[in-house]
């Protein structure tokens, strides 16, 4: 009730101090608004409190109430009608014997206006999107070296083969001189095991063989194809750009 102060002691100073002086009845009736409005202010209705305590100065012309009413639109936020209201006051009352107080709350009140519409400012920027992830490195040569790797395993067991072949020949040559070996059944079922060892290393040779071209052949087409260049247009948007690719 500090704020209310003022306009309490204003009703008890003479008519003369006042610029204009109104009617009895406009003091009868500011009065009534004076005390409506403080009825409002301690109920925490500053929204009506500015109202009844603004009829009232209209009514009375009393300085002391644009005080009251600064109070009120502070409690409201409303920074810039509080420091106007101060300001007025300082206006119709030049002589105020609490000028430099109010004029250190017209500051006070300033810079708590702009520290809120600062703050206001900062929550309404849109926080910085975070870079888009490097594109994914082009997966090139993938079949070339698939297949590739295919053949060239076919090789490596046609070796195998090839040489278990050999040893098994050479083998047999030493006991009945080659393959063709007539009498001993377990000689011959060696020499069936090393012509098919033969036979197997024939096939994985060829297709090991042509799997490597194949694989060779699909490297090099592969190396001649360019990667797609990505095409990007930005559009003006709603909010911000929209780039859309």
């Amino acid at each position: 009730m500090a704020a209310l102060a003022a306009a309490i002691l204003a009703y008890a100073a003479p008519a003369a101090a006042q610029p204009a002086s109104p009617t009895q009845a406009d003091e009868e009736a500011a009065k009534a608004h004076f005390l409506a409005g403080s009825s409002y202010y301690e109920q925490a209705n500053y929204a009506d409190a500015v109202k009844e305590f603004t009829e009232a100065h209209r009514l009375s012309k009393r300085p002391d109430l644009l005080y009251n009413i600064s109070v009120c639109y502070e409690r409201l936020g409303r920074w810039d009608d509080a420091i106007g209201s101060l300001q007025q006051y300082l206006t119709e009352k030049p002589e105020a014997p609490d000028r430099a107080v109010i004029e250190s709350r017209i500051q006070n009140y300033e810079q708590r206006r702009d520290q809120e519409r600062a703050r206001a400012a900062a929550i309404a920027q849109p926080a910085p999107l975070p870079p888009p992830p490097p594109p994914p490195s082009p997966r090139r040569h993938v079949a070339s070296w698939i297949v590739g790797g295919i053949g060239a395993g076919l090789l490596v067991a046609a070796l195998g083969t090839g040489v278990t072949a050999q040893l098994a020949y050479n083998d047999l040559k030493m006991k009945c001189g080659g393959f063709d070996c007539p009498g001993d059944q377990s000689l011959r079922d060696e020499a069936s095991f090393g012509r098919a060892l033969t036979i197997s290393t024939d096939v994985l040779l060829g297709v090991g063989g042509a799997t490597l071209i194949t694989g060779v052949i699909l490297f090099i087409v592969e190396a001649k194809k360019k990667p797609a260049a990505a095409h990007a247009s930005a559009a003006p948007a709603a909010g911000g750009l929209r780039v859309e690719f």
